[in-house]
Parts: structure tokens; sequence; C-alpha cells
């Protein structure tokens, strides 16, 4: 009897341990509008031009993230809201640094060491 608990005891140990460590992907679709807030000045802007939604959008699809600890400080660069035409929220993300997101209390982090998020292109937006 102890054998088979501690065989049953191990698969679930190993399925936790299996299911935490998928890789995650966001796909985003259906997005006419990107707000995006400065974590630095508070400002928000909206983007509705198609090809600055796609590029942002396939900026972060682009990257395949592992699923990190839950969220332990305050801090972060920008945050997204993609919204549908009829303005309901379709994803909402927060970016820490340029491999590093907060979805859903946690972190994630990008997986592709030569892959980073464009920070500097949602900087630029700003200075507009």
């Amino acid at each position: 009897m102890k054998k088979i608990m501690l065989i049953v005891c191990m698969f679930i140990l190993f399925s936790m341990v299996a299911c935490s460590s998928q890789p995650h992907t966001f796909e985003i679709q259906g997005a006419v509008k990107i707000t995006v807030t400065n974590g630095n000045t508070g400002k928000s802007i909206g983007i509705t031009d198609a090809e600055s939604i796609l590029y942002v959008t396939d900026n972060i699809s682009g990257l395949t993230y592992s699923k990190g600890d839950k969220v332990s400080s305050d801090g972060w660069s920008y945050a997204l809201t993609w919204s549908d035409e009829d303005g309901n929220e379709v994803e909402k993300l927060t970016i820490l640094n340029e491999y590093t997101l907060i979805y859903d209390g946690r972190y994630y982090k990008g997986m592709e060491a030569d892959y980073e998020i464009d920070l500097a292109f949602l900087e630029k937006l700003f200075e507009e």
C-alpha cells in the first residue's frame, strides 16, 4: 500500500512540475486599438494605426514565455490593453522589461535569448 501511495504522489508531483513549465504564447486577435500606458509617467496613448497594432502584437506574440513566480513588485515599464471594434478588452498585460511580462498576476519571461520586446518603439510613441 505504501508503494502505491508513493507512486501516486510521485506521479502527481511530476504532473504539477510538467504543467507549470509549459511554454506560454500570447495569441492576440481582433484588436483595432491598443492603449499603452507608460509606467514611469502614467501617461496613456491609444494606437489605432493597423500597422503599429500589428507590429506591437507580433512583437509580443513572437516570443515564447516561461511562467514564473507571482508578482512581488510594483514597478513596470508599459501596460498594454488590446480592444476590439466594440471597445471590449481582448487582452491585457504589463511589460516589466525587454524580456519579462506580467500577466494574470505572474511573471512571464521570454525564452529566446536573441529576441526581446521592443521598448524603444513604445517609447517613441510617447515622443510624437
